[in-house]
């Protein structure tokens, strides 16, 4: 593709997004944490809830554009020519699909990070038994449920996050996000990708299959990743849910 070619594609990208409107919503940003003074052992909670707040949200709106960016390209792909559409795809839409597939995944782990951190620090001011040398290394859904099960807002934010990087994504991108990180993932509109499948069977006899699986179609991820994000703005509202809940049993200054 040459300088003139790539402008003009990308002219038209631009047009086709402005076009799109705000097609994906944004997640909100929150005020409620800087209610003045607080004594100094809630600063903890205040300053962990402040920036995780803020970055989670960050990172749901950074899900948004890159989708709203992939859209606009795919309504320019379905009337290229192979040739230009090949050319597209690499120099424009393909790290934007990586991100975007796994977008979803990234987003979960922040929220039981966020979760895990934050709950410890209002379940100090809750619970007279809780330790404070609760193990947050590496923190997962069991650990974002074993320090938020405590507040009313956690069994809402549970379900939330059921919807999130669930297994009917995983199952229909073809766990991309997995097989990019750890193994050989599907091409993105172009290429076949090898297969050989091992098969143990109940009386120990060991088979093998031959085979190649075709690429994912950015028009058919597309609908899919918007599920996911409307997801992850569901997470985040009710992830906020649980942070005022907690930000309202802090102890007066």
């Amino acid at each position: 593709m040459d300088d003139q070619k790539a402008i003009e594609l990308y002219t038209r990208f631009r047009e086709a997004r402005c076009s799109l409107g705000h097609k994906y919503q944004i997640a909100a940003y929150h005020r409620f944490l800087d209610r003045g003074t607080y004594p100094v052992i809630a600063m903890p909670f205040i300053e962990i809830a402040k920036e995780q707040t803020r970055e989670i949200a960050n990172a749901v709106n950074e899900f948004g554009h890159y989708l709203h960016e992939l859209t606009a390209w795919e309504s320019i792909l379905r009337l290229l020519t192979e040739d230009e559409k090949f050319e597209v795809v690499f120099e424009f839409l393909l790290p934007t699909s990586v991100y975007c597939l796994g977008a979803p995944y990234a987003i979960k782990g922040r929220l039981h990070t966020s979760i895990a951190e934050v709950s410890h620090q209002a379940n100090r001011f809750r619970l007279s038994t809780w330790k404070d040398d609760a193990n947050l290394a590496k923190p997962n859904f069991k650990t974002a449920e074993r320090h938020a099960q405590h507040w009313n807002s956690w069994p809402a934010l549970a379900a939330a996050l059921s919807q999130l990087s669930d297994d009917s994504f995983n199952s229909a991108s073809d766990d991309f996000r997995n097989r990019f990180n750890h193994g050989y993932p599907r091409g993105v509109e172009f290429g076949l990708t090898g297969l050989v499948r091992r098969n143990v069977g109940p009386d120990g006899l060991v088979s093998y299959g031959l085979g190649s699986s075709p690429p994912l179609r950015i028009a058919d991820l597309i609908p899919l990743l918007a599920q996911q994000h409307a997801a992850a703005l569901d997470c985040y509202d009710t992830y906020i849910n649980l942070i005022r809940e907690q930000h309202a049993q802090l102890p007066a200054n």
